[in-house]
């Protein structure tokens, strides 16, 4: 599920879509630095397809269990209209 501000909800007339299928591909580069992509397809009221790009750096290595992370990613969605948002977070992974 993705959520939307009111903003980029009025160009897709919703808040909340689902997108099904989201095929990602990713691979670890080096010094913990991750690249990936990517695409997904909304149906319901409003069809729209997304790419997104991101980049993830963890602080960890393989062998630990616990691994937390920043995330930087940007995506395009083309709908009515293309929207371009850009998106920074964190996390942290279980191995």
């Amino acid at each position: 599920m993705a959520n939307y501000s009111d903003t980029d909800s009025k160009a897709l007339n919703e808040t909340s879509i689902v997108q099904f299928p989201r095929l990602s591909v990713s691979r670890y580069m080096s010094h913990n630095l991750t690249l990936g992509a990517a695409f997904s397809v909304a149906f319901g009221n409003q069809k729209y397809i997304t790419f997104d790009a991101f980049s993830r750096y963890d602080f960890g290595t393989s062998e630990k269990i616990f691994v937390p992370y920043i995330v930087a990613r940007t995506r395009f969605i083309m709908a009515e209209e293309v929207i371009h948002t850009i998106n920074a977070g964190l996390g942290f992974a279980f191995f």
